[in-house]
């Protein structure tokens, strides 16, 4: 039964997500879809579906978790894998120079492709970001400025000339907790306070030059310094022509650029006007590639690109242009201000500063409470041997083949099937009649079925000599061959190492197919072939 307009947005506007939308929203929302086919709206306002892809559209998106690319991190001047990273903190943090932790070290991005981040080791953890930062719970706003106010309690009780231990016990009391806790946090503060520094608080923002990089102390949580971040970040490089890497934590925000003070960055948070924040933060974000990455997830939920597809940069560039102004773009923006960012409190921040409820204080550093923080990254993380690493390696590579599909089709009876990698071994064969003559690749059952129709009765046509090729390797080799077409390698390149590797049993079949897909990315890391 058709619906009319409003009557459906009746029902959804009663959902959570929903009640803030307009009926003007939802009815430009419907125009959208009509332009991109998945559904109609009638003269007298009901809703039809356009096509069968609107029943496609629906069942392809029942899961609203997103789809998670990952991208292999690669040393450049050695070409080993140092290990995995999401396409999420790729767009938001990985451009050329930045730099972030993995494997107990400091890394600098080099260059990027389509699936591979290449890196340089460097010595520098205090800027560095790292790289299960997605991973961490959020402190939120309260909490962070709770902390500021017992670091601003104990300043005030260290300028009575109160010794650390008497003051950590004043303090312990007051909350409750134990006084050898208090003690060890406040230490950084005590001896901040002895050199003259001023304790950053819920009430101070410290901005300290700590060498290579500048410490903005800031107690306002995960989302609020992002928002800041953000802006300074933005400003920073429009104002000075360098680039600007920004490192964001609960309690400070960290910033690596030449020729930039401590004193230019608390005058750019003293003469910021609340409006003025709002209209560069929703630039900066629109400009970054992290809101690129959240608009393609947004177009995919929306139906404006295919869930299976995946989009070159160049591409993402016309997606970004094409969809300005439309509802995608406007929700992919919102998603960005609003759930990876507090922009409104923020906002309220430049405000409190702008009265003067918020002191902006430049200091020299590194402070002691800077000093605590890189040592605090460097001790917790120990890096790994590289025999460790390796095997790590190895271990999260044969996870990874395991975990993927491949898709058959019996050259005997023609049935087509999808298989999952870890359940192929000798015994695997056609379902249906049971031959072990058997094509097979890493695309969709779909495609599969379409490459069969095409190269079944033609040897020749595009894929069809992999296709025949694909059948002899399996006949022979069996899960083995799956596993070296899995792993990346070309259908030819796959029968060579077959070949020389005949006789390995899995474990050490494996490690010779890891070393060839390392050996790959060597050389597509030094541009050869």
């Amino acid at each position: 039964e058709r619906i009319r307009l409003d009557e459906a947005y009746n029902v959804f506007s009663k959902a959570d997500p929903y009640r803030d939308l307009s009926l003007e929203e939802a009815r430009r929302v419907v125009e959208f879809l009509e332009t991109i086919g998945l559904l109609r709206l009638t003269a007298d306002n009901r809703l039809v579906p356009a096509s069968r892809r609107t029943f496609d559209y629906f069942f392809g998106v029942l899961s609203m978790i997103p789809e998670v690319k990952q991208y292999y991190v690669v040393e450049r001047e050695g070409g080993d894998v140092i290990g995995v990273l999401d396409d999420y903190f790729v767009s938001e943090y990985c451009e050329v120079g930045a730099r972030f932790i993995m494997g107990g070290r400091p890394w600098e991005v080099e260059s990027l492709t389509e699936n591979t981040v290449y890196v340089r080791l460097v010595d520098d953890f205090g800027s560095a970001v790292p790289s299960w930062v997605g991973e961490e719970i959020p402190v939120p706003f309260k909490v962070a400025q709770e902390v500021g106010k017992i670091r601003r309690r104990a300043e005030e009780i260290f300028r009575e000339g109160v010794k650390l231990a008497e003051a950590a016990d004043i303090i312990s009391k007051e909350y409750g907790v134990k006084a050898q806790l208090v003690e060890k946090a406040l230490r950084s503060i005590y001896e901040g306070v002895k050199l003259g520094i001023p304790a950053p608080s819920d009430r101070r923002m410290v901005v300290e030059d700590a060498g290579d990089f500048i410490v903005v102390h800031a107690h306002f949580g995960n989302r609020v310094n992002r928002a800041l971040g953000k802006y300074l970040a933005y400003r920073l490089t429009r104002l000075f022509g360098a680039p600007v890497y920004v490192s964001e934590k609960p309690y400070r925000i960290v910033i690596r650029t030449p020729s930039v003070t401590s004193e230019e960055v608390a005058e750019l948070l003293l003469t910021t006007s609340p409006e003025e924040f709002r209209a560069q933060v929703s630039l900066a974000v629109e400009q970054s590639r992290g809101f690129r990455w959240r608009l393609q997830q947004v177009a995919r939920r929306m139906g404006v690109v295919e869930p299976n597809v995946r989009l070159r940069k160049g591409e993402v560039e016309i997606l970004v242009s094409s969809l300005k102004d439309t509802p995608v773009y406007e929700e992919a923006l919102n998603e960005a201000l609003r759930r990876d960012l507090d922009v409104d409190k923020a906002a309220e921040i430049i405000t409190r500063i702008n009265k003067g409820e918020i002191e902006v204080v430049p200091a020299r550093g590194p402070s002691p409470l800077t000093l605590e923080h890189i040592k605090v990254l460097r001790e917790g993380l120990e890096p790994m041997s590289p025999e460790k690493r390796e095997l790590l390696s190895l271990i999260s590579f044969k996870s990874r083949l395991l975990q993927s599909f491949v898709s058959f089709c019996c050259l005997d009876c023609g049935a087509v099937f999808e298989h999952p990698v870890s359940e192929v071994n000798e015994d695997t064969g056609c379902p249906y009649c049971e031959s072990f003559h058997l094509a097979f690749d890493m695309i969709p059952e779909e495609e599969m079925a379409k490459l069969a129709r095409r190269c079944l009765k033609s040897r020749k046509g595009r894929g069809c000599r992999g296709f025949k090729l694909s059948a002899k390797l399996y006949s022979r080799y069996r899960e083995y061959a799956v596993l070296a077409r899995v792993a990346g390698l070309s259908f030819n390149e796959a029968a060579k190492l077959l070949k020389k590797t005949d006789k390995l049993d899995r474990t050490a079949f494996f490690r010779q197919l890891w070393l060839k897909h390392r050996e790959k990315i060597r050389r597509k890391a030094s541009g050869t072939s």
